[in-house]
């Protein structure tokens, strides 16, 4: 990944990120983002995997990825 790529993938993960903390404050467990040639990452809520570019789910870039995202942590919150 050149290293314009890479600021700009660092740049959504980290607006994924901010946009999850600032709707479930002090509730996730870690969004982890990690530098790789795919540029893959992950979110994880109480330990249980919810998102992973690396598995398959892709890029939150649409509002349907993002609700699914929205809703694990919502039922997470239950459990």
């Amino acid at each position: 990944m050149s290293e314009g790529h890479l600021l700009v993938w660092w740049m959504r993960v980290t607006n994924l990120r901010d946009v999850l903390e600032s709707k479930f404050p002090d509730e996730l467990d870690f969004v982890s983002a990690k530098t790789s040639i795919s540029g893959s990452f992950e979110v994880k809520v109480k330990g249980k995997l919810v998102h992973s570019k690396k598995t398959g789910n892709g890029f939150v870039d649409s509002e349907d990825k993002m609700g699914v995202i929205v809703r694990a942590i919502e039922q997470a919150r239950k459990n």
